[in-house]
């Protein structure tokens, strides 16, 4: 009978153990995939931030499309792109494909009519690309520099 008590006591310490390092896995798994949403959110905010307030001009092509003549005259040309869920500049991907873009939305939100100052709102949400509940959303308003 003691033999009996004695194997039951151990199965469940080792059930213990056993889910305790499954918990502590999974928890260091989702732990990096948010790092991968973050680190496209904070990528997106210094890219948009950057080039929008020291652009030389903006013009707003569509909710999803923004064209941005840069301070050297280069055009910069940013898509949505929904078949393969990235942001793209100039047809190339400014995010990793790790990131998922399930929605990004442009918004002027400048008084005057150009070529006054431009104020753009960015709204973009993201998910991890194998794991969908990961998700981040976040909005950026970012004015350009007058005599930029």
């Amino acid at each position: 009978m003691e033999l009996l008590i004695g194997m039951t006591l151990i199965s469940f310490i080792f059930l213990g153990v056993i889910t305790a390092t499954v918990v502590l896995l999974n928890s260091n798994a989702r732990v990096k995939q948010i790092d991968h949403l973050e680190q496209a959110k904070n990528d997106l905010q210094l890219e948009f931030a950057n080039t929008i307030r020291w652009a030389k001009a903006i013009t707003l092509i569509s909710p999803s499309e923004l064209s941005i003549t840069n301070s050297d005259d280069s055009t910069s040309l940013y898509q949505f792109d929904s078949t393969n869920k990235r942001i793209t500049k100039n047809g190339v991907p400014i995010t990793s494909d790790t990131v998922d873009i399930t929605n990004f939305e442009i918004h002027d939100y400048s008084r005057l009519p150009a070529p006054s100052p431009r104020s753009i709102q960015l709204f973009i949400e993201m998910q991890h690309h194998d794991f969908s509940s990961v998700r981040e959303t976040f909005r950026l308003v970012v004015s350009q520099r007058i005599g930029a």
